[in-house]
């Protein structure tokens, strides 16, 4: 019995031993039937294969445990298989969402991510940035709070997102991807004056990390309510440095403890949104009957709200594809499809609007 257990116990490790053995490329043209050069497009998912050979490939791999070789693969092509993802508030729902679609769809592409959170601050972002360079990166996505030209003329393909840089000119290997936000200001007022508004207040973000992004709603809302023939009431106009629940909750508060009569609330962020309603709700402010309400971004915070509030959607999926589809092509040494993305957004109608 001994002898018998002993035996077992080889052959085990035996097989353990041959299942953490990388096998070669070859080995693995052998057994899928293929080519070496195909294995080779489908490791790095470039060129042409079918489906089906492309999913017996990675069924083979997995099989015989087969782990690509970094390290090798990156002498051999000479680039560093990472791209930097410079975000400035990774607990943001839509920075969140959107950083995750944009790790997906590189990993597709044989890249891992480097997510550099800065947290609203140059002087951490700075050093990220340095890092970055030092580690020789493939490429950048930035969502900066400020840009300088010393950075814009690296030589690293960058993708300049939703926070457009104001630089004198636009380097080759870069593009700019932003979301439609003036439209996405114009449809969300649109939809409060279709639905009756007249007198609209307006809660604006105002950071200056975000001014760009967030005056372009504001444009749009101008534009709305100029389409109407409403003028703009600038007692409603409101700007915030805080794009929190609480500060939506102040501020309406404040205006009505102040007697300002207006039937529609606009707010530049979903947060701001949830805010407002909260306060409605204990002023025992009928919504949408009374005031009606419409939020940016579809955070699940407006979902899953008391009552689901109306909102603008940005593409989230749509703007990943077009963000690594563009970046990894600049990588390759091609030229982008076109220098600047404005990507359409769309209004989520839910209870806050509805009659």
């Amino acid at each position: 019995m001994t002898i018998g257990l002993n035996v077992n116990i080889t052959n085990n490790l035996r097989d353990e031993k041959m299942k953490r053995k990388n096998i070669s490329i070859k080995e693995l043209s052998e057994l899928a039937g293929v080519s070496i050069a195909t294995i080779s497009r489908v490791i790095n998912q470039n060129g042409r294969f079918s489906s089906e050979t492309e999913a017996r490939v990675k069924k083979i791999m997995a099989e015989n445990h087969y782990i690509v070789n970094l390290p090798a693969r990156q002498l051999r092509t000479q680039k560093v298989m990472e791209v930097g993802v410079i975000v400035p508030d990774i607990t943001n729902e839509f920075f969140c969402n959107l950083t995750l679609e944009i790790q997906t769809e590189l990993f597709k592409g044989g890249y891992l991510i480097i997510i550099c959170n800065t947290n609203e601050d140059s002087k951490i972002e700075q050093k990220y940035l340095k890092m970055l360079k030092e580690k020789q990166v493939s490429g950048m996505i930035r969502i900066s709070r400020e840009y300088s030209e010393e950075d814009h003329n690296e030589n690293i393909p960058t993708i300049y997102l939703d926070r457009i840089p104001a630089l004198k000119s636009q380097k080759e290997n870069s593009i700019t991807v932003e979301s439609d936000n003036e439209q996405g200001g114009y449809i969300a007022t649109k939809e409060l004056l279709l639905k009756g508004c007249r007198n609209i207040c307006i809660i604006i973000y105002d950071a200056e990390v975000s001014t760009f992004t967030h005056e372009k709603r504001f444009k749009g809302y101008t534009k709305a309510l100029q389409e109407f023939g409403v003028p703009i009431d600038e007692s409603l106009v409101i700007r915030t440095k805080s794009f929190h629940v609480d500060s939506g909750y102040k501020i309406i508060k404040n205006l009505l403890d102040a007697g300002k009569v207006f039937d529609g609330v606009f707010c530049t962020s979903d947060s701001l949104a949830v805010g407002t309603l909260r306060i409605l709700d204990e002023y025992k402010i009928e919504v949408p009957k009374q005031v009606k309400i419409v939020g940016y971004d579809a955070t699940l915070l407006s979902e899953f709200a008391r009552l689901p509030i109306s909102t603008i959607q940005q593409p989230i999926e749509e703007m990943a594809s077009v963000i690594v589809r563009e970046l990894l092509t600049l990588i390759n040494g091609g030229r982008a499809s076109l220098k600047n993305y404005i990507m359409p957004v769309s209004l989520l109608r839910r209870k806050t609007t509805e009659d």
